[in-house]
């Protein structure tokens, strides 16, 4: 069986495949962050801990033992990280992309002619408060005693745990600001600014090749020397589900955020708004997300006083077959504004949501190219026929779905190495 891990913000999923692809369990552990001020730190014993329950849950869901997996594959947020000593301690806890210390110098950064072409280099055209460059930076500028501390992301953590070598793929590494794209190397300008050297670092691989291979008593008890892949990011791993560098295409996501992912067989051309990167196996990927997805939702219904999820979409899916006028929707840093404060409940629920359909359907127009196929992924919001509808209407499309849960692509990402 196959042992794909996602690395969550919010959670640690555990999924066990069969050669077949089939799924045999799941399970899932929840993440308890430390938060004060600016910082939102995680404790490595507790990652730890979430790890294990996950993936002891998926085991038990699959009324399976550690010995039956013949491979491990995980995806991974990008950002967040630790540092360790030379002593083997930790010098603090896991720090999240969320973490917000990092925001004044990241501004800084960039009117600092030191970074400019910086979108060359990275998948971000611009450096980020949440991004590891800039966290790094942060963190050392306050603790310089830890200039000398290996810096492992979440991910190689992990790997490590397993096989005994740190490593981090393409996928992932082009996001944290540290690797280059161009060079498809460590960036060695952006490694002397913030006070490192490569040896600190992990070893990059390519997505769809192994990482390694687990060593004896690793973390999870699995068998010595089954390979363990590194699946890039879970946009780019629920991509690799779907097969979209093989219909080629946008794959469309309604989670907590809004996601526009292309598929392109050619390098694309660093634009504002966008993302991009190499794409496991072959081509890469370019895409456009918004923060207001699933987040603006959980704001309307806590707004409106509503239960949850399905009381919004059901007031919404009646707001939109009403003959009337939507209220225009106006979003603040902490609050959503409808302009007609007296419409009812089903028109400001309609009207959240085809805000969000506009948003989002600019966001495909952007990246569209010719006539590409669009796609819709199969869960989250998309299981919402109001969602689908309203895009589909504002596009002129129609929407086909397609699988793409990031455990899944990890899985598929293993069984076509396995196939080559």
């Amino acid at each position: 069986m196959i042992l794909c891990i996602d690395f969550g913000s919010t959670s640690f999923k555990a999924a066990l495949y069969t050669p077949s692809l089939e799924v045999a369990g799941k399970g899932e552990a929840y993440l308890t962050y430390t938060t004060f001020g600016k910082h939102v730190e995680l404790e490595v014993g507790q990652a730890k801990e979430c790890l294990c329950l996950a993936v002891s849950r998926a085991f038990a869901d699959a009324s399976a033992t550690p010995s039956q997996v013949t491979a491990v594959a995980v995806t991974s947020q990008a950002q967040t990280f630790t540092l360790q000593t030379t002593d083997g301690k930790f010098a603090v806890p896991f720090i999240s992309w969320q973490d917000g210390r990092a925001r004044p110098l990241a501004t800084a950064m960039g009117a600092d002619s030191q970074f400019k072409g910086f979108e060359e280099h990275c998948s971000f055209h611009q450096p980020l408060g949440g991004m590891m460059l800039c966290l790094l930076k942060q963190v050392l500028t306050d603790l310089p005693i830890y200039r000398d501390a290996r810096v492992i992301p979440l991910p190689s953590f992990f790997i490590e745990e397993l096989t005994g070598h740190s490593v981090l793929d393409q996928n992932l590494a082009a996001m944290t600001g540290l690797y280059s794209l161009k060079r498809q190397a460590w960036n060695e300008p952006y490694l002397e600014w913030c006070g490192i050297s490569e040896q600190q670092l992990p070893t990059v691989c390519p997505s769809h090749k192994p990482a390694g291979a687990t060593r004896s008593g690793n973390l999870l008890q699995l068998s010595a020397g089954i390979p363990v892949f590194s699946a890039g990011n879970d946009q780019t791993a629920g991509a690799y589900a779907a097969g979209l560098e093989e219909s080629g295409g946008i794959l469309i996501t309604l989670g907590s955020a809004q996601v526009a992912y292309q598929w392109l067989p050619e390098q694309p051309v660093p634009l504002p708004g966008t993302v991009w990167g190499i794409f496991p196996g072959r081509g890469f990927y370019r895409m456009m997300a918004d923060s207001l997805g699933g987040n603006l939702i959980t704001r309307a219904v806590r707004q409106m006083g509503l239960e949850g999820f399905p009381e919004f979409f059901k007031l919404a899916q009646h707001g939109m077959r009403a003959d009337c006028k939507l209220p225009a929707v106006e979003v603040t840093s902490d609050a959503i504004a409808w302009k007609d404060a007296s419409a009812s409940d089903e028109l400001k629920a309609a009207a959240v949501v085809d805000f969000l359909c506009d948003r989002m359907a600019g966001f495909v127009r952007q990246l569209r190219t010719d006539s590409e196929p669009l796609f819709l992924t199969d869960g989250g919001g998309a299981r919402n026929a109001v969602w689908r509808d309203c895009l589909a209407k504002k596009l002129g499309i129609e929407l086909q779905l397609k699988t793409a849960a990031p455990d899944f692509g990890a899985a598929r990402l293993v069984h076509d190495d396995y196939k080559r």
